[in-house]
């Protein structure tokens, strides 16, 4: 390579303008490669949208047993335009209203505050609270399908919960303490029991 003197006594090696150009050249090189990958990136970040929305608008479609169904999948004639590509009976359709082949099981109600829990089939008791002065108790459940209700004196009852009796089911227990005579001794007292499975 030759060398040749600049206005400055400094040599510069000769076809400098060729290394520049060649910088320009290998600069655009780079730009059309990032904008290349931002191009493929869209479409990647647009494909995983469309996943993400066609999954959503699947789970919002199906509700769990026993509820109706909401959008397109609960009635005849839809709203939605079909694209005439798309094929209703084939395996592979990715359309956002097909039926999942299994539902998760609804979670279990919380059981209310106050409640004493008791399974089918089985007993549970629970204090009571009536005046000191009754001499016992009468007692009555709600519903009366539920089970039956036995006193421990006038402290507590005992509620046997029939075996066919609804699981998560609330059963209020009305206690009335009665006197020797069998008058009312003072305001009722109220048990309530949750039948669980």
């Amino acid at each position: 390579m030759e060398h040749r003197a600049t206005p400055g006594g400094r040599e510069s090696p000769r076809g400098s303008r060729r290394d520049r150009g060649a910088s320009a050249v290998e600069y655009g090189l780079i730009v059309a490669g990032v904008a290349a990958a931002l191009v493929l990136g869209a479409g990647a970040l647009r494909t995983a949208a469309t996943g993400t929305f066609t999954a959503t608008t699947a789970s919002i479609e199906t509700l769990p047993t026993g509820s109706p169904t909401v959008g397109p999948s609960s009635s005849s004639s839809s709203s939605a335009p079909s694209s005439p590509s798309s094929s209703s009976s084939s395996p592979t359709s990715s359309s956002p209203v097909s039926t999942p082949t299994s539902t998760a099981p609804a979670p279990p109600p919380t059981q209310p505050a106050g409640t004493t829990s008791v399974r089918r089939n089985a007993s549970a008791s629970a204090p009571v609270s009536v005046p000191s002065s009754a001499k016992s108790l009468v007692c009555t459940v709600t519903p009366a399908s539920a089970g039956t209700v036995t006193t421990g004196g006038t402290t507590s009852v005992t509620f046997t919960a029939s075996a066919g009796a609804a699981t998560y089911q609330e059963v209020t227990v009305s206690c009335q303490g009665k006197k020797q005579n069998g008058s009312d001794d003072g305001a009722p007292s109220v048990v309530r029991f949750w039948i669980v499975p």
